[in-house]
């Protein structure tokens, strides 16, 4: 059962990345920056207010 529940994750994975035409290493760089200026702004509002936001729009654009 365990096997089965990895596989679906794994292909879930590949699915995710093939429908954002990226690599794991580029979507893994990404997603942690994204992160980390969340976990900044969380505690210091002023600090990048729209980072992770215009990351995002940025994606969507260039689709």
């Amino acid at each position: 059962m365990t096997f089965f529940l990895f596989k679906i994750k794994k292909i879930g994975t590949i699915k995710h990345l093939k429908e954002n035409n990226t690599t794991y290493k580029a979507h893994w760089w990404r997603a942690m920056s994204m992160s980390v200026a969340l976990f900044i702004h969380a505690w210091v509002p002023s600090l990048l207010p729209t980072y992770a936001s215009d990351k995002m729009n940025h994606n969507q654009e260039s689709k």
